[in-house]
């Protein structure tokens, strides 16, 4: 009987994760997803270049993706040593608000 419930319940939610990733793909792309992916897992700033290398892309692409997430508030830059700049995922102020 348990075993039923768990299967619907895992089922359920195979479903709704598949709709927000769907979602957020097309709100996103899918560039811009494996670029906030790498970003939270690193857990560090990284550069233009480290990005576009860690992921296989070109450097267009990274700064395609970057440029979204940015608008959305997603990822925030800033001045990273010598002329570049460096990426990290925002991360939301105490309190709840912006």
């Amino acid at each position: 009987m348990y075993g039923l419930v768990f299967l619907a319940f895992g089922f359920a939610l195979g479903l709704v994760s598949g709709w927000l990733v769907f979602r957020l793909r097309s709100c996103l792309g899918s560039y811009s997803l494996r670029v906030l992916d790498l970003l939270a897992r690193s857990g560090k700033p990284m550069s233009l270049s480290m990005i576009a290398k860690s992921l296989n892309i070109s450097k267009q692409e990274a700064v395609n993706a970057l440029r979204i997430l940015v608008e959305k508030g997603l990822v925030e830059e800033d001045i990273g040593p010598g002329s570049g700049k460096v990426y990290r995922v925002r991360l939301p102020r105490e309190g709840g608000g912006d």
